[in-house]
């Protein structure tokens, strides 16, 4: 059973991080870009996507706690069993789900490793190359 992902977020986020993803990992089946620009009914727009999708279950991948995509979001996974609300989505995270949505078992437990790779893949140039002349001094041990 394919996961079902709706992306949305203000302005352009969604079809932005979607160009994204299909520019590293193709276009997606049960899939949905849902953009909030503010100049309509976004929870009726949210209910079409998860309609059109037609999945038993489903993440949505939000961008800001708190905000009218997330809020309206939650509002449909409340009413749903199997439906999971992700915010502060990166692309890392999205292009992450949906390579990997087809071997997820628990959608609960999936979209907390999901969280924690993200978390993992914010960091700095400096702090990487520090770990990486770490890394290299302890492989020229023994």
């Amino acid at each position: 059973m394919t996961i079902g992902i709706i992306v949305c977020g203000h302005g352009h986020f969604a079809t932005g991080i979607t160009s994204t993803l299909e520019l590293v990992a193709g276009e997606q089946e049960d899939y949905k870009a849902v953009d909030f620009d503010g100049s309509c009914d976004f929870g009726v727009l949210l209910q079409q996507a998860v309609g059109e999708l037609n999945c038993e279950k489903l993440i949505f991948f939000t961008d800001i706690l708190g905000g009218t995509p997330f809020r309206q979001a939650s509002i449909i996974a409340s009413q749903r069993e199997n439906c999971e609300v992700v915010t502060g989505t990166t692309a890392q995270m999205l292009i992450e789900a949906c390579l990997e949505r087809e071997e997820y078992d628990n959608l609960s437990d999936s979209v907390n490793e999901l969280i924690e790779s993200a978390r993992q893949g914010i960091t700095t140039f400096a702090l990487q190359m520090s770990q990486n002349q770490n890394t290299q001094a302890d492989d020229d041990g023994i």
